[in-house]
């Protein structure tokens, strides 16, 4: 257990599906009563429905529970709660409970001493959670973020477009995609729309490519030696160049 200014032993969640569990490991590391009043400061991007009362009613059951604690929590939109969780981190006072997205700025946090290794309390019920979704927030072995939702990322595409276009197969390979861009595209039609602004959707494309052709392992080690020029993240950006 670590100390920081705000003398709190602070959790990197990922957005704290088990947070009604994961509380009660808050609180003071050297409290002057412990069992005065205790506030929870909590920030997620769950701003809008449907989990924004859901998280609402989780923090409300936690304090019926526990009538000494009171959750305060802070939806935020995604940029505007990076860019305020990156501010409190470098002040060395981020919030009791957050999201995290896991790896490498995870990894910071640990490094810096600002969330707290949660392998133990976890220990009677993280093997029932998928491996892989628990993998991010595990550093160098320990435990220090429980995942609420795995996500899938895939394409949207417009039927009647489609139609248009003459394409009556979806496209289940990297050719195949090739191929079905290059007819929608000699119909007039733009074939896909990104919401670039962030930057980090366009990094999307990249990295799966990445992903598929170099493997868990080829990322593993470009993590340890900071070197991308190698020959599976070139075919990556080699594919990506084909697309654009």
């Amino acid at each position: 257990m670590t100390a920081h200014l705000s003398r709190r032993t602070l959790l990197g969640i990922a957005g704290a599906g088990a947070g009604a569990y994961l509380l009660s490991a808050c609180g003071s590391d050297e409290p002057t009563n412990p069992d005065g009043p205790q506030t929870i400061n909590w920030w997620h991007i769950q701003n809008t429905e449907p989990m924004l009362p859901v998280w609402a009613a989780m923090a409300k059951e936690y304090e019926t529970a526990h009538p000494n604690v009171k959750v305060v929590i802070q939806p935020l939109e995604n940029e505007a709660f990076k860019a305020k969780l990156t501010t409190a981190t470098q002040a060395g006072s981020p919030p009791d409970l957050f999201q995290s997205w896991g790896g490498g700025v995870l990894k910071q946090q640990v490094d810096a001493g600002l969330v707290k290794d949660i392998t133990a309390d976890v220990q009677p019920w993280i093997g029932s959670l998928l491996p892989a979704s628990v993998q991010p927030f595990t550093i160098d072995g320990k435990i220090y973020g429980v995942p609420f939702d795995v996500g899938m990322v895939g394409f949207w595409y417009n039927k009647d477009l489609f139609a248009k276009a003459g394409i009556t197969d979806l496209p289940v390979s990297w050719a195949q995609l090739l191929t079905t861009v290059s007819a929608i595209k000699s119909k007039g039609i733009v074939p896909i729309a990104l919401a670039g602004k962030e930057k980090w959707p366009g990094h999307f494309y990249w990295a799966y490519l990445a992903m598929r052709i170099g493997g868990l392992g080829a990322l593993q080690q470009a993590a340890k030696d900071n070197n991308f020029d190698t020959p599976d993240f070139i075919a990556a950006g080699q594919r990506l160049k084909e697309l654009v």
